[in-house]
């Protein structure tokens, strides 16, 4: 419990990734909590999308957008092929390119330090 003070992710997590109970967190344990966090994060997406998607057709305009404030601040960004509509693919293929933008600027700060 005291060495994942280095990791703030390991430390907030501990008790969640924990699932042996063995008085350590793997590896394996820290990615399977990621992976079941992300597919939580996507279902939640998913219904979201649902609930703004007042016309049932599958995409939101900027109106609609607006029951999802994060997704519409960026809505332009995320509306990848500019036809003033975005589907559930585009808001994540956008979120999977600022997370790998995010890591990739994480990996080279952490190289720089």
């Amino acid at each position: 419990m005291e060495e994942p003070k280095a990791i703030p992710y390991a430390c907030k997590n501990f008790r969640a990734m924990h699932s042996d109970k063995d008085g350590t967190v793997s590896l394996g344990e820290i990615r399977a909590h990621g992976k079941s966090r992300e597919k939580n994060a996507q279902q939640r997406a998913r219904e979201q999308f649902k609930k703004a998607d007042e016309d049932h057709d599958g995409t939101l305009t900027r109106e609609e957008a607006r029951a999802m404030p994060h997704v519409y601040q960026n809505f332009d960004a995320i509306d990848a092929d500019k036809d003033a509509t975005f589907t559930l693919e585009e808001i994540h293929s956008y979120m999977q390119a600022k997370s790998e933008q995010k890591s990739t600027s994480s990996q080279s700060d952490s190289w720089n330090n």
